[in-house]
């Protein structure tokens, strides 16, 4: 049984794009088509204003035959935004935890900038004994 999930619709598509001789018989091609038509079956088609320095990367990256068309390069930009967003999410998530702990873990009056000092000297010489 053949199945595509996204990345192999995208590792197809772009191995049919390197390829110059193929038949519509090839069975890599219909597995292309068929995990284009599952995957596209909900797309809409929308208008984007590029400035020319992002339009000629997303056509230097069409025409090295790494993605098969600008809609692939755009989708797959896209798809790392959103990744980069939801760990930033988890780190500020992270952040705040650690805030919180130290935050509740007390607070520990000092004497001004010596008696800081002389505690990280004093903590240092714990560690070397």
């Amino acid at each position: 049984m053949i199945f595509a999930n996204l990345i192999g619709a995208r590792l197809i598509s772009r191995k049919l794009n390197r390829r110059s001789n193929y038949t519509s018989d090839d069975t890599s091609t219909s597995v292309a088509i068929f995990a284009t038509n599952a995957f596209m079956s909900n797309v809409e088609k929308v208008s984007v204003a590029l400035t020319q320095d992002m339009l000629a990367t997303v056509k230097s990256a069409v025409a090295s035959g790494d993605y098969a068309s600008s809609s692939e390069v755009i989708r797959e930009a896209l798809r790392d935004w959103k990744l980069r967003r939801a760990l930033e999410a988890q780190s500020i998530e992270e952040v705040r935890r650690l805030v919180k702990a130290g935050i509740e873990s007390g607070f520990e009056p000092h004497d001004g900038m010596d008696g800081i000092k002389a505690e990280g000297r004093r903590r240092l010489a714990r560690r070397a004994a």
